[in-house]
């Protein structure tokens, strides 16, 4: 799969990683980009990818572009929409 090779940048550019797909719970998105980077599609997949562009990005910040109204509700971060099998379940 491709990745960036990781190298050093000017200190005058910050980097971000985006997460939308997995904050709004896009599961097809997250499979789909999952599966044709190498990784199993689920929820140590998910892990591994994120950590994988962290170490190639160092990024400073995570961003998300959400909706007016979004929100976590109470107990959902327990309640996640995928489990440790796989996704397609």
């Amino acid at each position: 799969y491709w990745r960036p090779q990781v190298k050093e940048y000017s200190k005058r550019f910050r980097s971000a990683l985006r997460v939308d797909p997995l904050l709004a719970g896009d599961k097809e998105t997250v499979q789909k980009t999952l599966q044709v980077s190498g990784y199993e599609s689920t929820l140590d997949g998910a892990r591994k990818y994120l950590l994988d562009w962290i170490d190639t990005m160092k990024p400073e910040y995570l961003m998300a572009s959400t909706p007016h109204d979004f929100v976590v509700r109470e107990g959902t971060a327990r309640r996640a929409a995928w489990s440790k099998k796989t996704m397609d379940q």
